[in-house]
C-alpha cells in the first residue's frame, strides 16, 4: 500500500503497512497480526483520532508482525491460532463450532475441518463445503495468524464466494508449506511473485478465482511441484516455457485464462498425466512431442484458436482416456493412429475443418463412450462399424456431409443416450430396430430433407417436433 500517509519512523522495525477494509476495527487487527492493543494504539495515535471512527481506508503500521506476543488464556498456542484464522475468514459467525469452549484441551484435533497427527499438532486447515459447508465471509489471514501452528503444511479454503481480497504474500514465511488449495472463492489481484520461495510446495490450486496479472517466473523454484491448477481466472501472458523444468509435475492444468501464443516446446519433457489448456487463446500448431508424453490420460487443447492438422501422433500415447481438440481451426483428415488408443473413453473432435471419411481404424476404441465430430466438412456414408463401439453414451455427427442410410447396426448401441445426425444429407427412413434403443435421451436429426418415416414412440416423451423439423419424419409410430 502507499506510504504517503504514515511516518515509519515511528514503528522501531516496519514491516507491514496494512490498509483497513470494511468491518476491521483496532482490536481485531492488533489481534490477527500479534500485537498488543496498547502498543498498536500508541503506533497508530497519529492517524486515528477517533477509535469509534470506521477504519476503512485508514493505512495502519504494523510493526514487527509475524512475533505474537499475546497468548489465548488456556495456554493452548494452537488455539490462539485458529482463533485468529476465524476472525479473519469468519465475520459472520458462521463457524459455530469453532469456539474456545469446544476446543479446550486440543478438541479441535476431532473437527472435521481440521487435521492433527500423533502428537495433536495441526498439520491441515480444511474449510470447504465438504468440511463446512458454504458461508464463510471475509479474507485470507496473513502468515502472523499461522505462525504457532509450526507443524501446518496444508491449507485449504474453497466454494466460499465471500472470502475476496488478495492472495497475502506474507504467506511465503510459511516455509513448511507443500499444499495450498484456495479455490473456487472470490480472490482477485495477483499471484504473489514472494510464494515462489516456498520450496517445498507439491500441491498449488487456486483454480476458479479472480485472479489477473501473469504466472510469475519466480514458481521456477517449485522443484517437487507435482499438481499445478490455475484455472478458470482471468491470467494473461503466454504459458511459461520454464514450466517444462518442473519434471515433478503430474497435473498441468491452466483453462479457461487468456493466455495467448504458442505450447512451448519445453514441455516434452514433462511427464506429466493431465494436460488442460481449455478455452484460452493459444495458437499455432498441435506439436508432435505430444506424441512422446507417454504417461498421458487427459490431453485438452479445446476452445483454442490452434491450426494445421492433428498430428498423426497417437501410436505411443497407449494410456489415453480423453482427448479433447474440438472448438479449433484444424484441417486435414482425422489420423488413423487414434484407433490404437485402446483405453480411450472420450474423443471430441468438433467445430474443426477436418474433410475425407472417418478413419475405419476408430472401430478398435471399444471403450469409447463419447464420440463427436461435429461441425466439419466429413463426408462418405455414416459408417455401419460405429455399431461395434458399444460402450458409446455421445454420437455427434451432425453438421458434415454424411450422405446415404441411417446404419441399421446402430440398434447395437444399448448404451446410446445421445445422437446428433442433423444438417447432413441423410436419406431414407428411421430404422424400426432403433426402437431398441430405450436409454435415448436426446436426438437431432433436423435438416436431412430427404429423410423420412417415423421416430420410436418409446421416444415421444424426449424430444419435440423441433429436433426433426426439416425432414419428412411424420412423428411417433
Amino acid at each position: 500500500h502507499s506510504t504517503s500517509s504514515v511516518d515509519p519512523s515511528l514503528c522501531s522495525q516496519l514491516l507491514l503497512l496494512l490498509q483497513a477494509r470494511a468491518g476491521d476495527y483496532m482490536s481485531r487487527v492488533a489481534w490477527l497480526a500479534g500485537i498488543r492493543l496498547d502498543k498498536f494504539m500508541i503506533d497508530n495515535a497519529p492517524y486515528v483520532k477517533d477509535l469509534d471512527a470506521p477504519l476503512v481506508g485508514t493505512n495502519l503500521l504494523v510493526c514487527k508482525p509475524g512475533k505474537p506476543e499475546d497468548v489465548h488464556p488456556s495456554g493452548d498456542t494452537q488455539l490462539d491460532a485458529l482463533m485468529r484464522i476465524k476472525s479473519a475468514v469468519d465475520r459472520g459467525s458462521y463457524l459455530k463450532q469453532w469456539t474456545e469452549t469446544l476446543a479446550l484441551q486440543g478438541d479441535y484435533c476431532n473437527w472435521e475441518s481440521i487435521t492433527c497427527n500423533n502428537d495433536n499438532m495441526v498439520t491441515e486447515l480444511i474449510l470447504t463445503m465438504k468440511t463446512i459447508g458454504v458461508g464463510l465471509q471475509g479474507t485470507l489471514p496473513p502468515a502472523s495468524a499461522f505462525t504457532r501452528l509450526t507443524k501446518l503444511t496444508a491449507i485449504n479454503v474453497g466454494d466460499q464466494p465471500t472470502i475476496t481480497g488478495p492472495l497475502p504474500a506474507d504467506w511465503f514465511q510459511l516455509k513448511q508449506l507443500v499444499d495450498i488449495r484456495v479455490v473456487n472463492n472470490s480472490l482477485n489481484g495477483t499471484i504473489p511473485a514472494a510464494w515462489g520461495s516456498l520450496s517445498k510446495m507439491r500441491v498449488l490450486y487456486l483454480w476458479d478465482n479472480k485472479l489477473t496479472g501473469q504466472i510469475p517466473d519466480t514458481f521456477k523454484a517449485f522443484k517437487f511441484l507435482e499438481l499445478f491448477d490455475v484455472s478458470a481466472n482471468q491470467l494473461t501472458g503466454t504459458i511459461p516455457a520454464w514450466l517444462g523444468s518442473l519434471t515433478s509435475l503430474e497435473k498441468l492444468v491452466i483453462y479457461e485464462n487468456h493466455l495467448s501464443g504458442p505450447l512451448p516446446d519445453s514441455l516434452k519433457n514433462l511427464k506429466v498425466v493431465e494436460v488442460f489448456f481449455v478455452n484460452n487463446k493459444l495458437m499455432g500448431t498441435i506439436p508432435a512431442w505430444l506424441g512422446g508424453l507417454t504417461m498421458l490420460k487427459d490431453l485438452t487443447l479445446d476452445e483454442n484458436r490452434f491450426t494445421g492438422p492433428l498430428p498423426d501422433i497417437f501410436t505411443k500415447l497407449s494410456s489415453l482416456q480423453r482427448l479433447r481438440v474440438n472448438d479449433n481451426r484444424l484441417n486435414g483428415t482425422i489420423p488413423a493412429s487414434l484407433g490404437s488408443l485402446r483405453r480411450l473413453e472420450t474423443l471430441y473432435l468438433g467445430s474443426n475443418g477436418f474433410t475425407g471419411q472417418l478413419p475405419t481404424s476408430l472401430r478398435g476404441l471399444k471403450a469409447l463412450q463419447h464420440l463427436t465430430v461435429d461441425y466439419n466438412r466429413l463426408a462418405g456414408t455414416i459408417p455401419a462399424w460405429l455399431s461395434e463401439l458399444t460402450e458409446l453414451r455421445r454420437l455427434y455427427l451432425g453438421e458434415n456431409k454424411f450422405t446415404g442410410t441411417l446404419p441399421d447396426s446402430f440398434k447395437m448401441l444399448a448404451a446410446l443416450e445421445e445422437l446428433d445426425v442433423e444438417a447432413n444429407s441423410l436419406v431414407g427412413t428411421i430404422p424400426a430396430s432403433w426402437s431398441r434403443l430405450t436409454h435415448m435421451k436426446r436426438v437431432w436429426l433436423r435438416g436431412n430433407i430427404e429423410l423420412g418415416g417415423c421416430l420410436p414412440k418409446s421416444w415421444s416423451g424426449k424430444l419435440d417436433s423441433s429436433r426433426y423439423s426439416g425432414t419428412n419424419i411424420t412423428g411417433f409410430c
